[in-house]
C-alpha cells in the first residue's frame, strides 16, 4: 500500500509541475537588441616554443541582436604566464544562438617588442557560461592554440521585445452590478406602488 501511495504520489507532483512549466514559457527573448557584454576568460595556452600555460583576462563585445542571429565587436585581453606576456584582440564577431566565431588582429606584449599576428576564436554559450579554443598566428613567434571558460554577462541598452498573444478568445467583459445603468422604463407605463 506505502508502495502504491508513493508512486501516485511522484506521478501528480510530476503531472502538476508539466503543466506549471507549460504555463510559464520562460524568460522572453528580444526580438532585436543592441548588447553591451563584458566578461572573465579563464583558460590555457599551448605554443611550440614554451608548451602550455595558465591564462586570465577579460573582455568586452558590442553586439547587435536579431531573431538569435548577431553580429559585433570584441575587444580582449588577457595575460600569459607561460609566454610570458599580454595579448589583445580586436575584431568582429558573428554568431547564431549559442554558437559564434570571433577574429581579428593581435598584439602581443613581450619581451623583445610588440608582436602583430591574427587570431580566429571558435566559442559556445550556455547562459553567461562558455567555452572557446582560439588559433593564434603572430609574426616572429610560434603559433598558439589557446582554450578556456568564458563568463559574459550581457546588459541590452535597448531591446525590442516580441508581443505574446493570449491562447484561446478573449472573455466577455463583464460589469459588476453596482456599474449597471439603472433600468428605464416606458413613459407609457405608470409607476406601481
Amino acid at each position: 500500500m506505502k508502495r502504491v501511495t508513493l508512486t501516485f504520489t511522484i506521478v501528480a507532483t510530476l503531472l502538476a509541475s508539466a503543466s506549471t512549466a507549460r504555463a510559464d514559457a520562460g524568460p522572453k527573448l528580444p526580438r532585436e537588441a543592441f548588447y553591451i557584454s563584458p566578461g572573465l576568460t579563464l583558460g590555457g595556452t599551448s605554443s611550440f616554443d614554451v608548451g602550455t600555460g595558465f591564462t586570465l583576462g577579460g573582455e568586452i563585445s558590442l553586439l547587435y541582436w536579431n531573431n538569435a542571429r548577431y553580429v559585433g565587436a570584441v575587444v580582449d585581453a588577457l595575460y600569459d604566464w607561460k609566454r610570458d606576456g599580454g595579448r589583445m584582440m580586436f575584431g568582429a564577431e558573428v554568431g547564431f544562438g549559442p554558437f559564434g566565431i570571433d577574429g581579428g588582429y593581435l598584439l602581443e606584449l613581450r619581451e623583445g617588442g610588440p608582436y602583430h599576428g591574427v587570431g580566429v576564436r571558435l566559442f559556445a554559450m550556455l547562459g553567461i557560461f562558455g567555452v572557446y579554443l582560439r588559433y593564434g598566428g603572430i609574426i616572429d613567434l610560434p603559433d598558439y592554440l589557446e582554450w578556456g571558460l568564458l563568463i559574459k554577462v550581457p546588459f541590452p541598452p535597448w531591446a525590442k521585445y516580441p508581443r505574446r498573444g493570449r491562447r484561446g478568445p478573449r472573455p466577455p467583459a463583464t460589469r459588476s452590478p453596482a456599474a449597471q445603468p439603472p433600468a428605464t422604463r416606458p413613459a407609457s407605463q405608470p409607476m406601481s406602488r
